[in-house]
């Protein structure tokens, strides 16, 4: 599902701008989250299912987004450092992914995970669209 999603985050972030899709994608992401608790404790195998497999989806779109959208917003200077560690961010988030997916088994990993996208909510209001605007330098 991966190579489909990259291939609709160019156009959605060039029509509604990096920061709409970014917020659509980790939103859309928590709330299939909130649909996976519900689908794991009702033992709703489908439910559960659906929601990992759009709130990945969803999430990917953010994560592309993000590789556009994060250099835009730093200037020249600070341009490459702060790529650099939000990419390091990224790359702890993939190595802890694999232990959120065992959620049912270690409780308490599905709303570790929520709470983090809904932190990420939180930050991403304040930070400015970028889309048609020039760059800092």
């Amino acid at each position: 599902m991966d190579v489909p999603t990259l291939i609709l985050a160019i156009p959605a972030y060039d029509r509604y701008g990096r920061k709409a899709t970014v917020l659509v994608g980790f939103f859309g992401g928590l709330v299939c989250m909130l649909g996976m608790i519900v689908g794991d404790l009702k033992d709703l195998e489908s439910l559960l299912r659906a929601s990992a497999f759009l709130g990945k989806s969803l999430v990917e779109l953010a994560f592309a987004t993000l590789f556009v959208y994060s250099p835009e917003l730093f200037p020249t200077a600070l341009r490459s450092g702060g790529t650099g560690k939000g990419s390091l961010a990224a790359r702890m988030g993939g190595i802890a992914a694999p232990f959120v997916l065992r959620g049912h088994q270690l409780p308490g990993l599905f709303a570790l995970s929520g709470v983090t996208l809904a932190a990420a909510l939180g930050v991403l209001i304040y930070v400015p669209e970028t889309l048609n605007k020039a760059m800092p330098t």
